[in-house]
């Protein structure tokens, strides 16, 4: 019959030569290959009752030129979900693929009814700028605790609620399981909006006039939006050729951030097992000898790469409060470390201290070690650890925020940082949740749980993690096959 579903054995070889990256080739679905430049003609998947859907050609498209954060609510979850390990999806066309596996087999009776969706709509230019802007906002955050690190990002927002398709007792059963904090979103409320597909035409709208190429963006967009959208337009008839624009792509940010993150701790876990901790702590740490009056604390002077010959009668200046909390210095990733010059008997430099000398580890410490303990209050207590010395202004708001100072341990006298373990703690505590994300960075919570307070904190998240979700967007932004 041909609307008997297929064996999973057939989809496994069937859908490896559907989804391959073979564009040179000219792969569709179902197979063929162009001849003297034609587009070949489209072939159905054998036992698929869906349309004929061609592959999109991945590698025809440059860097995202807009990003449509997109959210969805709806009368539930899907009744049937087997686990599915995402762990691996590190290619653009295993995403794909992966997307393509949950729609067919899915069936009617498993899917809710979306009740509400938003469109937030940032050009890459906008966001390129807020990004710069929230770096600069959370080094201030370090000095002024008042800053909030949130940006405002010009954008079009396009959020509609829709009128579900329910039965008297689907209608119970949603009554029955609604949050509170979505109680605006009544029956009552919902009988009264648009259908599906009558809405359907402005959000294909948005999606149309949206800078190509265009990506969306959701949360677990993988394994629920973009599978809700997939059953309104099934149940709508508009599975067709022509129902998405061209250039138009996708992106989880759940797997992104947890790309990203993985990404970021093998890169720490690197740099702490390269360098000598404890070397560097001893160095700054020396106190000035007993038999010597303490002198008043002398500014700290980054070492200078253009310029590293400076003249040895340079006046030595008392560091001002302020300079002690900025922190500075260049370098491989760390704090680059000068001792203060003692003044000598001849110079006549010997004084009595005019107030209470610092202890010592204060005035000695490299300025960037006040801001460190801003970020990561809970190290300090350990001199030698290594975020009291890393360098973390060139690093992402988000970074700054989510690494964890409680997975580094010291072994055998040095440090060590191991991935698996930061991933799987960050897991354990649901620290890729969307609402857990925006409380680790931003130290605040929102209204979660409506489509666009969604989508507006979602691209919050993103842009901080920024130029890492840049790049992520540019390389992994997937193919929407329905």
């Amino acid at each position: 019959s041909p609307m008997q579903r297929p064996f999973k054995s057939d989809i496994g070889s069937c859908s490896r030569e559907l989804f391959s990256d073979n564009s040179s080739t000219g792969a569709t679905v179902g197979g063929g290959e162009a001849r003297n430049g034609e587009r070949p003609p489209k072939r159905a998947f054998d036992g698929n009752p869906r349309k004929p859907i061609k592959r999109r050609r991945r590698e025809k498209m440059g860097k995202i030129a807009s990003f449509i954060f997109f959210d969805i609510e709806s009368t539930g979850l899907f009744t049937k979900d087997e686990f599915r390990d995402h762990s691996r999806m590190d290619e653009p066309g295993k995403i794909a693929d992966e997307l393509f596996r949950y729609t067919l087999f899915t069936q009617e009776s498993e899917r809710p009814h979306m009740t509400e969706a938003s469109f937030v709509v940032v050009s890459r230019g906008a966001f390129e700028a807020a990004i710069e802007k929230m770096r600069k906002k959370a080094t201030e955050q370090l000095e002024n605790p008042e800053v909030t690190v949130p940006t405002r990002v010009a954008s079009n927002i396009h959020t509609r609620q829709v009128r579900p398709d329910l039965s008297e007792e689907q209608w119970r059963m949603y009554e029955n399981i609604r949050r509170p904090e979505t109680a605006r979103l009544t029956r009552s409320v919902l009988s009264e909006k648009a259908s599906f597909a009558e809405e359907w035409p402005g959000l294909h709208h948005v999606l149309k006039i949206a800078p190509k190429p265009a990506c969306i963006v959701g949360h677990n967009a993988l394994k629920y939006d973009m599978r809700v959208l997939h059953a309104e337009l099934q149940r709508s008839e508009m599975l067709q050729d022509g129902w998405l624009p061209d250039e138009v792509f996708f992106v989880d940010s759940l797997l992104a951030f947890r790309q990203i993150d993985r990404e970021d701790a093998a890169h720490l876990s690197s740099l702490v097992a390269g360098t000598d901790w404890m070397a560097i702590s001893s160095a700054v740490a020396t106190p000035i000898p007993p038999s010597l009056p303490r002198a008043r604390p002398a500014r700290i002077r980054p070492i200078s790469e253009s310029n590293e010959e400076e003249k040895e009668d340079e006046v030595v200046e008392e560091t001002p409060p302020e300079e002690l909390q900025r922190g500075g210095g260049t370098g491989n990733g760390l704090q680059q470390l000068q001792q203060p010059q003692l003044p000598t008997a001849s110079s006549g430099g010997f004084t009595t201290p005019e107030r209470r000398p610092r202890c010592p580890g204060t005035a000695s410490a490299p300025a960037k070690l006040h801001a460190s303990r801003a970020l990561f209050p809970e190290v300090f207590l350990d001199f030698s650890h290594p975020l009291n010395y890393i360098r973390s202004e060139e690093w992402t708001v988000a970074k700054r925020k989510r690494v964890d100072g409680r997975v580094f341990r010291k072994v055998g006298g040095k440090w060590q940082y191991s991935v698996e373990a930061a991933m799987e703690n960050a897991k354990r505590r649901g620290m890729f949740r969307q609402e857990n994300l925006y409380l680790s960075i931003f130290s605040d919570t929102y209204n979660a749980h409506q489509a666009q307070d969604d989508c507006e904190a979602l691209m919050q998240i993103c842009l901080a993690y920024g130029p890492s979700f840049l790049e992520y967007a540019d390389t992994m932004a997937a193919d929407i096959i329905y």
